[in-house]
């Protein structure tokens, strides 16, 4: 069962969550303490755990935007990676093919070019 934090305690926590991306050995630096009590701290308050949750997600934002970024300079090998995780229901799911589609870019991803 986790501990229960005392408020001043949350404060600290909420302050080393803040900026962290959702990293619990980050944390747990801040807060001077190993990685599963951060966890546990975490786990046992729900603003906290709120907090974390957006914090993980902000970083998730900042890998997309990454992506898109790529995509939009158009460099080939992130539109290759995208396409075989994202495009999987319309053919680009990087499995190699004997023979040649009437689409050019399923051609380019299946042959790996």
């Amino acid at each position: 069962m986790a501990r229960k934090i005392k408020l001043e305690n949350k404060e600290a926590l909420l302050q080393a969550i803040a900026g962290s991306y959702g990293i619990i050995s980050t944390i747990a630096d801040r807060l001077g303490v190993n990685w599963n009590t951060a966890r546990s701290y975490i786990k046992a308050d729900d603003e906290a755990t709120a907090l974390y949750e957006s914090e993980r997600n902000r970083i998730l934002d900042k890998a997309e935007s990454a992506i898109v970024n790529a995509l939009e300079n158009m460099d080939i090998q992130t539109a290759k990676w995208y396409l075989s995780v994202k495009g999987r229901n319309r053919g680009y799911d990087g499995k190699k093919r004997d023979t040649l589609d009437d689409d050019p870019i399923t051609d380019l991803i299946s042959f790996g070019l």
